[in-house]
């Protein structure tokens, strides 16, 4: 899981299959099944793209279900897909150092980032298509304002106006215009799924509590309110808002204009400087693989000539032990070197079977860091031990 994970491309012989079976049949359908999102450079030659995960044993009485129309598909995405990979806001830190992943995205995480830098998506986060389609009709508050702290029911009509029977998935946002802090665009706060028939009309409801106004304060290590005007938005998906309405939160001091300037949203720290200035310190150094101790993977041991002598040693006392499994595959046994290479020392006393103890794996540690003579008394200490 994740080791063949380069680039968020498919395959290119599924690309070059996709293109060479819809320009032969136009009405074709991709199902993709996949654990996260990939990019489509040829989104637009099927007929359609049905997203199925990775649904276990049963995906594929489920997706038949689906292609011949007997379940109608309701589902949402729970992630954004960008158009490719160079949109994603992590791109350029990721996977980082060794020991070191910077996350400099901060609160931007998601459609988070792509709605406050206004970066253009593949599918936008909550989008989701069925067999029918559905109507938003106006937004209803219990209030137009609430003190801090209290809840509020938000009320929206929806109505089938498709052929046959479906569920729809009312998203709410929360937006504060003219922010003075660092916040994304708008965030989602409640949400509901509903299933209506053909031409059926029912108001949803869903209920925000007060932290759905709140944003968590570091200097003050508390959930706080920037009191004053919030906009409720719902809609089908992070881009297609249906509906809007405003609510004043904290009457009291909503009343007076705090001066300073807005901030606005800040999506992105694109400078050592920035981020520095994010995180409230230097940007720390990551650490380096050597010296080595109990957590460093077999893979850091090629930061000496004397770990990498090791280390090819330990990878093929594995091979002789995968290779039955792998039974000639180079990717698989390639998936089984990387699972070696990732293991942390420690694991050789575990996955032993006694035979090897955390002593010693203490001891040639030591020995690879050039301590010898704390080696060798780790050494005889365990003799001693044994010899009792």
């Amino acid at each position: 899981e994740g080791f063949d994970r380069e680039h968020m491309r498919l395959p290119e012989q599924q690309e070059r299959l996709i293109a060479a079976v819809c320009a032969a049949n136009p009405r074709t359908v991709v199902v993709l099944a996949n654990g996260a999102p990939v990019e489509m450079p040829w989104v637009d030659a099927p007929a359609a793209i049905l997203e199925a995960y990775l649904g276990g044993q049963a995906t594929g009485a489920a997706v038949v279900d689906v292609l011949f129309g007997d379940v109608e598909p309701s589902g949402r995405l729970a992630e954004t897909f960008p158009v490719c990979q160079a949109d994603v806001p992590s791109d350029p830190y990721f996977p980082g150092e060794p020991r070191q992943v910077q996350y400099r995205e901060g609160l931007f995480v998601g459609y988070r980032y792509y709605d406050s830098a206004g970066v253009a998506v593949r599918f936008p986060f909550g989008h989701g298509l069925g067999y029918t389609s559905f109507a938003y009709g106006a937004l209803r508050l219990a209030a137009e304002s609430i003190a801090l702290g209290e809840d509020v029911e938000v009320r929206v009509a929806i109505t089938n106006t498709g052929v046959r029977a479906g569920a729809e998935v009312v998203q709410v946002y929360v937006r504060r215009p003219g922010t003075r802090i660092v916040r994304p665009e708008k965030e989602l706060r409640g949400f509901a799924k509903v299933r209506l028939a053909a031409g059926e009309s029912t108001e949803v409801a869903v209920s925000l509590g007060g932290r759905a106004f709140a944003h968590y304060d570091v200097a003050r290590r508390g959930w706080e309110v920037e009191a004053g005007a919030f906009e409720i938005l719902v809609g089908s998906s992070a881009e297609s808002i249906h509906a809007t309405a405003t609510i004043v939160v904290g009457v009291a001091a909503a009343a007076e204009e705090v001066a300073g300037e807005v901030a606005g949203p800040d999506p992105w720290a694109p400078d050592d400087d920035r981020f520095a200035a994010r995180l409230g310190r230097p940007i720390p150094a990551p650490d380096p693989a050597h010296p080595f101790h109990r957590n460093s993977t077999f893979g850091d041991l090629g930061a000496t000539r004397a770990g990498r002598r090791l280390q090819a040693i330990i990878l093929r006392a594995a091979r002789s032990q995968t290779a039955k499994m792998a039974d000639g595959n180079l990717a698989l046994q390639k998936m089984f070197d990387r699972a070696t290479l990732e293991a942390p020392l420690r694991s050789a006393a575990q996955v032993s079977g006694g035979k090897i103890s955390l002593a010693i794996v203490d001891a040639v540690i030591d020995m690879l860091n050039g301590d010898w003579g704390r080696a060798l008394r780790r050494v005889a200490t365990r003799t001693r031990r044994e010899s009792r």
